[in-house]
C-alpha cells in the first residue's frame, strides 16, 4: 500500500526549501512512499487532501511564520469546515537567520493550525 506525503513550505531565500528537498529526498527513499513538494505560491489542495502525511515548512519572521505561509494556513479553512484532514498525520520545520529566532513560537503555530485540522501531530 502506497503511503502519500506531501511537504508544503514557504521559502523566501531558498533555505527553508533546502529543507523541504532534504525531508522530500529522505522520505522518497522509504519503500511504497509518494512525495509531493510544493510551495506555497504552488501549492496543490487536492494532493494535499489525498496525503496520509501533511509537512509544513516555514521560515521564522520576527517571531511567527511568514505572510505567505500564513495565507495558505487561512486559505485553508474550507478544507477545515469539511474536516478534509482530519486523521491525518502531521509535522513541522522551521529554521531562522537570527541567534534566538523564536522557532519554537513557529512550530507551535504551526501545530496549532494542524490540531485546528483534526490531524495528529507527529512533530
Amino acid at each position: 500500500m502506497t503511503k502519500r506525503l506531501s511537504i508544503v513550505y514557504h521559502s523566501a531565500y531558498g533555505h527553508t526549501a533546502r529543507v523541504a528537498e532534504t525531508i522530500a529526498q529522505g522520505a522518497r527513499s522509504v519503500p511504497n512512499t509518494q512525495v509531493h513538494l510544493m510551495s506555497v505560491s504552488q501549492v496543490d489542495l487536492d494532493a494535499l487532501d489525498a496525503s496520509d502525511v501533511i509537512v509544513f515548512g516555514s521560515p521564522t519572521y520576527m517571531g511567527s511564520v511568514t505572510a505567505d505561509m500564513k495565507a495558505f494556513m487561512d486559505a485553508t479553512s474550507k478544507r477545515w469546515k469539511a474536516r478534509h484532514w482530519q486523521g491525518k498525520t502531521a509535522a513541522a520545520f522551521a529554521n531562522s537567520g537570527g541567534l534566538s529566532g523564536d522557532k519554537l513560537a513557529v512550530l507551535q503555530q504551526l501545530c496549532l493550525f494542524a490540531m485546528q485540522h483534526g490531524m495528529i501531530w507527529a512533530g
